[in-house]
């Protein structure tokens, strides 16, 4: 995990300055938004919150 974010922040550098900070963020919060949506259709995802009840 060390390594994640220095080389997710080298990454996220060069996109920023090959198309822009303002395009880089919209492109990434739409991408968000995106893996957000499909997690809601992913019955695995869903079922995450259910069995951590039936454990207690």
């Amino acid at each position: 995990m060390a390594l994640a974010m220095p080389l997710g922040l080298v990454i996220s550098g060069v996109f920023a300055d090959q198309i822009g900070v303002n395009r880089w963020f919209m492109l990434t919060g739409i991408m968000m938004i995106g893996i957000t949506v499909l997690c809601l259709f992913i019955p695995a995802i869903k079922q995450l919150d259910h069995s951590q009840e039936s454990e207690q």
